[in-house]
């Protein structure tokens, strides 16, 4: 609420972020330029993360940022986003190079006059900021009482604080957490380390690829090491008697420095594979080694030095070393199938492996340079199933996150492309699960289930489990859905933040409306730019006649997916009384 005073002064209650570099002094004095490089790179972080959460930076004085937000939960997951960013951003750098970054946040009176804010709203909010850890973030008392049940993180009171020129103590709570920590028990610690309550092993050898580390010293390398990260994770995951930690939960670890015996009982296994790749033009150098995470012992450890166009063949002999040393047993046919490439181009493979880069970025230009990509890399190797899969897949993104006026065309392709990487190799699971999601949308029910089933057959992991959930929920089997969602949630230690869009959109479905928005707010907080969850929480608050948060939300979906239809979105429900009701809630809720 806004109230005018004099002089063009104004009050009003809001959301108040500070933040300032830790040591600022000492970077400048160990090296000025570099210092202001990472300060140029760290504010871009501020700028994306506040402008998409509705924020506006206010003022940025030296190493200082202010920015104000139109509620607290914007305000916080906004701060919890950075912090993620930033510490992403760090571990590329030796820890005396570190730019680390203290956040306060709170909410209270300001006085606004050209578009400055002062008042004690803004103090509290600087001497927050000063409480908290290097790369931590402080919250007071009122910010805690508004997110507490609706963000899924967690928090440590530190008491009442008393601050400079604040007449009474503060009440104070620091976020222990990353985004959606609570639902697994994973606390972050000053240290960085984590905990969580152990997974027990499971009955056959089990292993986790940790992301290989780009020794290159280009950080525009990254997506080789990552891309030949998830290879072996895919090559490894078809053999059957090896339970294998799928991407994004091994991800979770990338650029921190663990303990490889608490990772092993977060993940629930008992080797785990690390490494390195430093590459040099056409180049290639990659230190490999396995590691018993329960005895600390190095099974196997070898470093290969190879030309790029070696590097199906130097993979192959990683999955033959695990295989070897874990004593898999493989069932007839086995081996074969799992070390078949899906090219023998080297050249297809690379731009294929920086496609997939631009596409786990989630924008809506990030998905048109991964499409060109793929495009590219099918030119070399017009048989390259994975790359005609993915390229289906930024059509299909196109067309759900209402980036396009061309959906039908765009979920046209999408299918195309499906089919055509299923007719060169009929066991790709995510070309399945591509194709029955297309069939959803062009309401081709029976034929999508179908589809998802197939994916399931081919790959029983949680993100066949979760496509599958996704397309119970769209043709009214909303329990079994729901059961799904969670077996799918419930199977990785870290599941993808799309994971549990799907989780709150069955819990919907199946009636339960607060576990939905609760799963939903959770959701935004793992991945604020993903339209489906605005959309969902947009009904949700309208089916739970909060209009102003539904009609909150609906302004993000458009924005973030300006050619949103209700009527043409809401089609692919099988049931017409579904159909009818979401169609009538958009409606209530804004969406055009």
């Amino acid at each position: 609420m806004e109230t005018k005073g004099s002089e063009g002064v104004e009050r009003k209650l809001t959301a108040i972020m500070a933040a300032d570099v830790v040591g600022y002094s000492r970077l400048m004095g160990d090296d000025h330029e570099a210092t202001l490089e990472a300060l140029t790179a760290s504010r871009e972080i501020f700028s994306t993360y506040i402008a998409s959460h509705r924020g506006r930076i206010v003022n940025a004085p030296g190493d200082s940022i202010l920015a104000e937000f139109p509620s607290v939960v914007d305000a916080v997951a906004c701060a919890v986003e950075i912090q993620r960013a930033l510490a992403e951003r760090n571990a590329e750098f030796p820890d005396d190079r570190r730019m680390d970054f203290r956040i306060g946040v709170n909410q209270g009176d300001v006085l606004v006059k050209e578009g400055e804010l002062f008042g004690d709203g803004v103090n509290v909010a600087a001497r927050l900021e000063s409480l908290a850890d290097p790369a931590g973030i402080c919250i007071s008392g009122r910010v805690h009482e508004d997110v507490k049940t609706r963000l899924h993180l967690e928090f440590e009171s530190m008491g009442k604080q008393k601050v400079k020129n604040i007449a009474d103590p503060v009440p104070t709570y620091r976020v222990l957490s990353k985004p959606g920590a609570a639902a697994h028990r994973v606390v972050q610690t000053k240290q960085g380390q984590y905990d969580s309550a152990p997974r027990s092993l499971p009955d056959r050898p089990s292993i986790a690829v940790l992301p290989f580390i780009n020794m290159s010293g280009d950080p525009e390398q990254e997506y080789f090491s990552d891309g030949l990260t998830e290879d072996l994770i895919t090559d490894l995951s078809k053999l059957r008697g090896l339970h294998v930690t799928a991407r994004n939960s091994a991800f979770v670890f990338k650029g921190r420095s663990v303990d490889l015996r608490q990772v092993g009982r977060e993940l629930g296994v008992r080797h785990v594979l690390e490494g390195s790749v430093r590459r040099s033009g056409n180049r290639l150098r990659i230190s490999a080694q396995l590691i018993d995470t329960q005895s600390d012992d190095h099974l196997w450890a070898e470093r290969f030095d190879r030309e790029l166009k070696d590097i199906f063949d130097l993979q192959d002999e990683i999955t033959r070393a695990i295989v070897t040393e874990l004593d898999v047993k493989l069932v007839e046919g086995e081996s074969a199938r799992a070390w078949r490439r899906g090219t023998n181009d080297y050249r297809a493979y690379d731009l294929f492996l920086r496609g997939i880069s631009e596409i786990f970025k989630h924008s809506k230009e990030a998905t048109a340079r991964g499409r060109e990509l793929f495009e590219k890399a099918l030119a070399f190797d017009p048989e390259f199933a994975a790359a005609m899969t993915w390229l289906g897949w930024a059509y299909y993104s196109d067309a759900i996150a209402a980036w396009t006026d061309s959906r039908k065309e765009n979920l046209a392709e999408a299918l195309r492309w499906a089919n055509r990487a299923l007719a060169v190799d009929d066991s790709l699971a995510l070309a399945h699960s591509l194709a029955g999601m297309v069939r959803l949308r062009c309401g081709e029910h029976d034929l999508a289930m179908s589809s998802l089933e197939d994916g399931v057959s081919q790959e029983p992991t949680g993100r066949s489990f979760i496509f599958l959930a996704a397309g119970l929920n769209y043709v009214g089997r909303n329990q079994e859905g729901l059961d799904l969602a969670r077996k799918a949630v419930e199977t990785e230690p870290f599941p993808a933040p799309f994971f549990y869009t799907i989780f709150g959109i069955a819990y919907r479905n199946a009636g339960r409306l607060n576990e939905a928005i609760e799963t939903l707010l959770d959701a935004v907080t793992r991945a604020p730019e993903y339209f489906l969850n605005h959309l969902y929480l947009a009904l949700a608050f309208a089916e739970a006649g909060r209009l102003d948060e539904a009609r909150s939300h609906a302004k993000e979906v458009i924005r973030i997916g300006p050619h949103f239809s209700r009527e043409v979105y809401f089609k692919a429900y099988k049931m017409p009384e579904e159909r009818d009701r979401n169609i009538a809630l958009a409606k209530e809720a804004g969406l055009p």
